[in-house]
């Protein structure tokens, strides 16, 4: 798996998977866009890879990478607080190192809804088409919470606390003991710098949306999403409920005829979509990318 320095961002690498099109594909012979995979908090590029078959048989090229402070890409020393913003950047400018100008995002967590509409709404002439699985709607009251995974991260425990309780609580009833022992893994493979400085992106992401004066907006304006989007929510999601997915979509025109925006929720399922329930997943995106003549 490839290890990419960005000029841009300085000393930080971003380790990623490049998969290419199967070469059994049907679909060979038409140029297919490639896709980028952002995972969520906690995760890795390894969330994906359940998926990614699917969308390779295809014709697509798929790039899946640790974002900032995961897994395999630690922040450099004394870098400065990861935002939205500078994580919207450093993904336009993977995707410009790859010489690829443009692509379909497909996010998961919080990479769903923050990072991914950012890029969309920042960058629209290169963004194909998104799909946002179990986003993350920033409010208010969702900052103490993720302030209290800070403080039980920074104790003893470390990230053994997460995933001694993040697997068994946050996927949905029809999961079984494979996907939340992946989840358990994806969580141990994490920092706790990383995964803190990850949570404060979130924890302070209602920010811009409750007007807070000071700073850059570090939300992105949905209302500038103007790229298809799908969302994929999960009936028992409790970190992404279905009421913030239906809300950030009616700030992207959802209710606005012939927008190309449209949510599907999968029943008895929790916020970990692509490790319990893969293919339900993939029937979703491949639908959507034919509606789109992606």
């Amino acid at each position: 798996m490839p290890l990419l320095t960005l000029p841009t961002t300085p000393h930080q690498q971003i380790h990623y998977a490049d998969l290419p099109p199967t070469s059994t594909s049907p679909h060979t012979t038409t140029t297919k866009p490639p896709i980028l995979l952002l995972h969520g908090l906690g995760s890795s590029q390894n969330y994906w890879l359940a998926l990614t078959p699917h969308l390779t048989s295809r014709g697509h090229r798929c790039i899946a990478l640790d974002t900032p402070g995961s897994a395999r890409s630690p922040l450099p020393p004394s870098s400065p607080q990861p935002t939205v913003s500078s994580l919207a950047t450093t993904f336009l400018d993977f995707l410009s190192a790859l010489d690829i100008n443009k692509a379909v995002l497909i996010g998961h967590s919080m990479s769903a809804g923050l990072t991914v509409p950012a890029m969309a709404a920042s960058a629209p002439d290169r963004v194909l088409a998104a799909v946002l699985i179990g986003p993350v709607y920033p409010t208010r009251e969702l900052a103490p919470v993720f302030e209290d995974r800070i403080a039980k991260v920074r104790g003893e425990g470390g990230m053994q606390t997460m995933a001694d309780s993040i697997p068994y609580a946050a996927l949905g009833s029809k999961a079984g003991h494979l996907p939340r022992a992946m989840v358990r893994e994806l969580l141990l493979n994490q920092s706790v710098e990383g995964y803190v400085a990850n949570c404060k992106v979130i924890a302070g992401a209602w920010r811009g949306r409750e007007g807070v004066e000071g700073g850059e907006r570090p939300v992105p304006e949905y209302e500038a999403v103007r790229a298809p989007v799908l969302v994929i929510a999960g009936e028992e999601d409790g970190s992404a409920p279905v009421g913030g997915c239906v809300r950030m979509l009616r700030e992207m025109g959802m209710l606005e005829e012939g927008v190309g925006k449209r949510l599907v929720v999968l029943q008895g399922r929790g916020h970990w979509q692509c490790v319990e329930c893969p293919e339900e997943v993939a029937g979703e995106c491949v639908k959507f990318l034919e509606e789109q003549g992606l």
